[in-house]
């Protein structure tokens, strides 16, 4: 063995140099980041992780290898990782354990064939695993709402995305709901499953429909019986008085044929208006099957800033908790909408924040990019500034702002 052999020293020496450190020196009190998730919120001494630079309490501070549990694995050492206390799973250590054994490998091989003059290729592979997403956290290590940045302690996860909100934000929404209605958060595997349970409704709407229709040909059947019922018990009538005087019987007749003809004309009404609202039924069900709740058009380059200009969403007070950039999007988005103005809600993904404004698809100049908080074109380039894409207004100049305002990512919803 090479760890036994006096000779080889010089071997034991390189293997030494490779072992990885996982203490830490940098202590503070705080909430341990493992045990927080899972209901522990007690504030303890906490150490740094040297490598994912996160804040655990001491049972937990000791990086560890991100598995999956070994159920079908009939490897000792996987189990042994898997039953092992304490520890926080790191990505970050993997990544550099990985490294460590790469650069192992390649040394133990070249001192192996030194003897020989030949140093044969590499066997190991460097292996590159997925970055784990971690909740946000701003720069004094507090959890941050992922929609308003909002600073707190007690924030909640999503059931659905897995993301952390403060209590206004919570609510998971689809986008069609977030743009017309305030608070939530637009949740993307939330959306998913509420379009797979209307996809399931469906077949039922079909059924109540063709209930419907077969509640109106029996209907019609008993109108039918009723008025041959009516029939039957005048022709009766004539039978018994047919000693009464013709005069007598034919105002009895008219009289009869009179309601007969009041009831057949409301039956008339009522079998219309059943026929109206059917109508209006079925062109609401084709609607809500097409995704859209209004007869949408392209509008043309003029048509959008006429429209702005009436529009007075741009008049209302900004605030950052109540009213911020996604509130001024979705309400221009809606007013457009009730004109039948085609408008898209467009997220600007910055570096740790982002923003919202609205889009048009015109069909003179294309695809154009409003700020609804000034009603001002915005010239949108990935890379650029924000306030660099704005169009100069008359008297007012754009200022940077305090944050880093470059485009890195551009989402529409139509």
């Amino acid at each position: 063995m090479i760890d036994n052999d006096p000779n080889n020293d010089w071997i034991n020496n390189e293997i030494k140099e490779l072992k990885i450190n996982t203490d830490s020196s940098e202590k503070k009190i705080g909430t341990c980041q493992y045990c927080h998730p899972r209901g522990d919120d007690t504030e303890k001494e906490l150490f740094q992780c040297k490598y994912c630079k996160g804040w655990f309490c001491e049972e937990h501070s000791k990086p560890r290898k991100p598995m999956l549990a070994p159920f079908k694995s009939t490897d000792i050492e996987k189990h042994a990782e898997w039953n092992k206390k304490g520890g926080h799973p790191c990505i970050d250590y993997l990544k550099a354990l990985t490294d460590k054994e790469k650069i192992s490998h390649e040394k133990l091989v070249n001192l192996f064939n030194r003897p020989y003059g030949k140093v044969p290729k590499p066997t190991v592979e460097h292996v590159t695993y997925p970055v784990i997403s971690r909740p946000y956290f701003g720069k004094d290590e507090t959890r941050i709402c992922k929609f308003c940045f909002k600073k707190s302690d007690k924030l909640t996860r999503c059931e659905y995305c897995g993301d952390f909100f403060c209590n206004d934000h919570i609510k998971p929404k689809t986008m069609h709901d977030f743009l017309r209605s305030k608070g939530g958060h637009s949740c993307t595997p939330y959306s998913n499953q509420f379009e797979k349970r209307e996809k399931d409704r469906e077949p039922q709407t079909e059924k109540l429909k063709e209930k419907d229709e077969n509640h109106s040909v029996f209907n019609i059947i008993g109108i039918i019986l009723v008025i041959v019922l009516l029939l039957s018990l005048w022709l009766l009538y004539n039978q018994i008085n047919e000693s009464v005087e013709q005069s007598s019987i034919l105002s009895a007749i008219s009289t009869n044929m009179g309601n007969l003809n009041n009831q057949l004309n409301s039956l008339n009404y009522e079998i219309s208006s059943t026929e109206t609202n059917l109508q209006t039924v079925c062109s609401k069900i084709q609607l809500l099957r097409n995704g859209s709740k209004y007869d949408l058009h392209n509008p043309t380059y003029p048509e959008v800033t006429s429209f702005l200009a009436k529009d007075k969403t741009n008049t209302k007070t900004y605030s950052s908790s109540s009213y911020n950039c996604a509130y001024f999007s979705r309400d221009v988005n809606n007013n457009a909408e009730s004109k039948g103005i085609r408008c898209a809600y467009v997220e600007l993904s910055f570096p740790g924040t982002g923003h919202a404004i609205v889009a048009f698809q015109t069909t003179d100049r294309g695809l154009v990019y409003f700020e609804p908080q000034h009603d001002v074109r915005a010239s949108i380039v990935i890379g650029k500034r924000f306030y660099t894409c704005l169009s100069n207004m008359p008297g007012y100049y754009w200022v940077a702002p305090s944050y880093d305002d470059t485009i890195e990512d551009i989402i529409e919803f139509w």
